[in-house]
């Protein structure tokens, strides 16, 4: 790859994507729906066992951001768990041409969780190309 390579597949990138028009979705207000946060406690709760062991292994280099439920500050932080909301909430509509709604990221409240949070809220989580080819198939 060299600074040419890297231009036309930016220009590429930008041509294909800059004529989509936003969807006018509100999905943020969906987000905070009491039954999907409620689906959501109900998750991390029955995961309990993985986020303590996520936690120690956090613990292991600094103290971690996390939230606390029942008595026990294990679980993912807000923004991390706004966006499992956000995200289940985009996976329970019908989006047009968006065939997939995958997070992107290596954070472990994620990955650890991956196959399970794609069960329970249908949509995906990627840490890597690999994961990414398996969505494209």
């Amino acid at each position: 790859m060299n600074e040419k390579s890297l231009v036309e597949i930016a220009n590429e990138v930008i041509s294909e994507f800059s004529n989509w028009k936003p969807l006018d979705l509100h999905i943020e207000d969906e987000a905070d729906d009491e039954d999907i946060r409620a689906g959501l406690k109900t998750f991390l709760l029955e995961h309990t066992e993985v986020y303590d062991e996520i936690t120690a292994m956090k613990r292991l280099h600094g103290e971690p951001m996390r939230e606390v439920i029942d008595d026990k500050d294990i679980y993912p932080e807000k923004a991390d768990q706004s966006l499992m909301c956000l995200s289940t909430a985009m996976a329970n509509r019908p989006l047009g041409e968006i065939g997939s709604i995958l997070i992107a990221t290596r954070d472990s409240d994620f990955a650890l969780v991956a196959r399970a949070i794609e069960e329970r809220f249908g949509f995906g989580v990627i840490a890597n190309s690999r994961d990414l080819n398996s969505w494209l198939r």
